[in-house]
């Protein structure tokens, strides 16, 4: 994310990283918790992934 003040007018330019999460999963990762932060998500996703890896 970049935020740049150029000639009086704020530009925020917002990059994709093009990783998504799907609605599913979102639906699943809410009821767990009342945080939803990106960082929190990323973590509880890498988490759950690497569980399912173990169990195979």
């Amino acid at each position: 994310m970049n935020l740049n003040l150029e000639a009086g007018v704020l530009i925020l330019k917002i990059q994709h990283n093009g990783i998504a999460l799907a609605q599913r999963d979102f639906n699943n990762l809410s009821k767990d918790s009342d945080s939803l932060g990106l960082v929190n998500i990323r973590y509880r996703l890498e988490t759950k992934s690497k569980n399912q890896n173990c169990l195979s």
